[in-house]
């Protein structure tokens, strides 16, 4: 699911007339909320993804359910050193220099009636992730 949910985020990022709707159903929350805005911000300033995002798992916790709602903790580092956005307009880079490529991600994956959806979620700087 996490996967699917980067392959379907680097689509919607790459084309600034795709529809976004397809990300909005794999996210719930504050993660769903981000995405939202960040969609609307590329879009606002007519950039462009390019590039895929390389996304390694390396660890999950045991399915929870709290309240009635079934959830997972997902650990994995994601690798964006392939990935530029561009500046529609001029065709020119808009990444700063200093955008880390490597980030080690804590995702809570939470089931819902539609299906698994990408949850809250923290991430930090990393070194490299794992082969």
């Amino acid at each position: 699911m996490l996967i699917e949910y980067y392959r379907i985020r680097d689509a919607v990022l790459s084309d600034l007339n795709a529809d976004p709707q397809s990300l909005m159903d794999i996210t719930i929350g504050q993660s769903q909320e981000i995405q939202a805005n960040r969609l609307s911000e590329f879009r606002g300033k007519g950039q462009v993804q390019t590039g895929t995002t390389v996304v390694h798992i390396t660890g999950a916790s045991e399915p929870v359910e709290f309240d009635g709602v079934r959830s997972v903790d997902v650990q994995m580092c994601t690798d964006v050193g392939k990935v530029d956005v561009i500046d529609s307009a001029t065709g020119k880079s808009v990444v700063p220099v200093d955008r880390p490529r490597y980030l080690q991600w804590n995702v809570n994956v939470v089931k819902t009636e539609a299906g698994w959806k990408f949850g809250d979620a923290t991430n930090e700087n990393a070194l490299r992730c794992p082969a």
